[in-house]
């Protein structure tokens, strides 16, 4: 259960990364099938089956918001600074057109 537990935080950990949250329906179902399938050929009881599949789908959604979470906080980290009102500032288009 530990090893389902690990290997599904890891897997929402990229999913969470790379994607939006559109994927996390699709990938909860595939996760849920899989860890199921897995636990009955281990020759698990049904209580155990259906833990399984909670567990990975548990596992992927901690690992999807930890990784939207620090996701966010990075780009808020290095977010550009926002323009003054009172004073307007050169484009890097009409910079660039000056240099040259």
């Amino acid at each position: 259960m530990t090893m389902i537990a690990v290997a599904s935080v890891l897997v929402g950990l990229a999913v969470g990364l790379r994607f939006n949250v559109l994927v996390i329906i699709p990938i909860n179902a595939v996760a849920a099938i899989f860890a199921a399938v897995a636990a009955a050929a281990h020759g698990s009881q049904g209580w155990a089956i259906i833990l399984a599949s909670l567990v990975s789908v548990v596992g992927l959604q901690i690992g999807y918001l930890c990784a939207s979470y620090s996701r966010a906080v990075y780009s808020a980290a290095y977010a550009p600074e926002p323009m003054m009102s009172g004073s307007p500032q050169k484009s890097e288009i009409e910079y660039g057109a000056q240099t040259r």
